[in-house]
């Protein structure tokens, strides 16, 4: 897509954040057991012993679960396939923002991953891709408070909130967990004002983001000094995983507002050496990788009408990973299509604890980099990036012809997946300018191989209910 008004005032954001799972062990001591191999895609068995499922790439054996993901209707979608903003109901143990979170979290993924193929990147295009939703709402939540009138509108419902008051109160509770030395994820916010602009910033905006999104305030001329004290700052509130997040300021920027959220743990069950082993991954455009594959044991089995896999905790236990493998002969673009704030929270809750999961999954480190304008514009984010009302931001005159629009949006990524835990890491970059102015069962057994490509979440498990702050797909290693 492309802008009607080229020019922008920033909103940088980053966001790490690395999650964990509720899972155990291997099966208890002392049970007999009995094993048979079918496909990832056959249902757990209910015999009075235990059998073993194996879910490889290779196997063919005898298979009884659909493995065609739920579509939205036709009726459902609009001329561009988009799937139009309803009232997010809470879902499950979820509730209102939560499942919000994760419906925006999944509604941005697919969009991002739609551009993405249009440009040559991500899982579409047969490479690996990471984006956080968390980061984009802190992002755009920022921007929004400027907002007004339909442009206010036109946000939120991209954003999937309710109503402003909804956003900012979760906001603010997820910036006061995400501070202090003893927490695991850490968040910080700074506003860089552009003190040559002849565009005002109004002070009541300023002190609203200090008191709700505890952001520090500077003006500073925007100049390469002042891009490199920004990048300087997001590369140490990040640890160094995006040492980078603004290349130069747009012509006539107004302001840059940056959020960080980094969050570095280890697994609640480390991973021992010797569970450590050299394995093969069949990448997406069918090649042979070799990589280091982690065995181990959770004692739960998640499942959904798309994917199987299984949850590990950190040691801060409001975190865990998801790992999420489509069963076999679901593609990556019908298991993306299949996700929603129901389906997911379907994977997460929908556990079967009388399986113990031997899984096999590699470790992989990579970065990448996306475009969020065009796929908020999908979202319905339209007034923001032409000509939208920000006049609870800045002093100026729409008689005399002045306009302000976010002319681009950038997020950067990073994750690390290895046998001592996860860091990752979320940079996002929003430029708005202004422009012209009781009986115990007999325990199952099953394994699960992430030898081909797959999905995964980085969770919060908050007091609302649990959302992925990170979703991403592995195409190759």
């Amino acid at each position: 897509m492309m802008f009607r008004n080229n020019k922008a005032l920033a909103a940088i954001m980053c966001a790490l954040a690395v999650s964990a799972s509720s899972c155990g062990s291997v099966a208890e001591n002392g049970e007999s057991k009995s094993e048979t191999t079918t496909t990832a895609a056959t249902a757990a068995p209910q015999t009075e012993t235990e059998t073993e499922t194996t879910a490889t790439a290779a196997e063919t054996t005898t298979t009884s679960k659909n493995t065609e993901p739920e579509e939205v209707p036709p009726e459902e979608k609009d001329s561009d396939g988009i799937t139009p903003y309803t009232e997010i109901k809470p879902c499950m143990k979820n509730g209102e923002f939560a499942a919000a979170m994760t419906q925006f979290t999944a509604d941005l993924y697919r969009q991002t991953t739609i551009y993405g193929e249009s440009v040559g990147k991500g899982a579409l295009a047969g490479e690996n891709d990471l984006i956080s939703g968390c980061s984009a709402m802190l992002a755009f939540g920022m921007c929004a408070n400027g907002m007004d009138g339909n442009t206010l509108e036109e946000t939120l419902t991209a954003l999937r909130m309710k109503d402003l008051d909804t956003l900012n109160s979760n906001a603010g509770t997820l910036m006061s967990k995400f501070e202090g030395e003893d927490a695991v994820m850490k968040a910080a916010n700074g506003i860089w004002i552009n003190s040559e602009h002849t565009f005002k910033t109004k002070q009541d905006y300023l002190d609203f983001c200090a008191e709700k999104f505890k952001s520090d305030v500077n003006f500073k001329p925007f100049n390469d000094t002042t891009k490199d004290e920004i990048n300087s700052w997001v590369s140490d509130k990040t640890h160094g995983m995006i040492p980078s997040v603004i290349d130069s300021f747009d012509d006539d920027q107004v302001m840059a507002l940056i959020n960080c959220i980094c969050f570095e743990d280890t697994w609640q069950d480390q991973i021992e050496e010797e569970n450590v082993n050299d394995g093969i991954f069949k990448a997406a455009d069918g090649s042979e990788q070799k990589c280091q594959m982690l065995h181990g044991g959770e004692k739960s089995y998640n499942s959904n009408d798309t994917f199987e896999g299984f949850v590990k905790k950190y040691s801060d236990s409001d975190f865990y990973f998801a790992a999420m493998l489509p069963y076999e002969g679901v593609t990556i673009d019908q298991a993306i299509n299949s996700l929603s704030a129901e389906s997911i929270a379907d994977f997460l809750y929908r556990k079967n604890d009388n399986v113990d999961v031997n899984y096999r999954i590699p470790e992989f480190t990579y970065d990448y980099d996306t475009s969020l304008s065009e796929s908020m514009m999908g979202l319905g984010c339209l007034e923001a990036f032409e000509s939208g009302n920000f006049h609870k931001m800045l002093e100026y005159s729409d008689e005399n012809g002045e306009t302000v629009n976010i002319s681009s949006s950038l997020q950067k990524t990073h994750i690390e997946f290895d046998r001592h835990g996860t860091k990752a890491a979320a940079a996002t970059h929003v430029g708005v300018t202004a422009a012209g102015a009781a009986i115990k069962p007999v325990r199952q057994k099953k394994t699960i191989v992430f030898d081909r490509p797959f999905m995964y979440m980085i969770v919060y498990h908050g007091e609302d209910g649990d959302f992925p702050v990170f979703i991403g797909t592995v195409n190759k290693i």
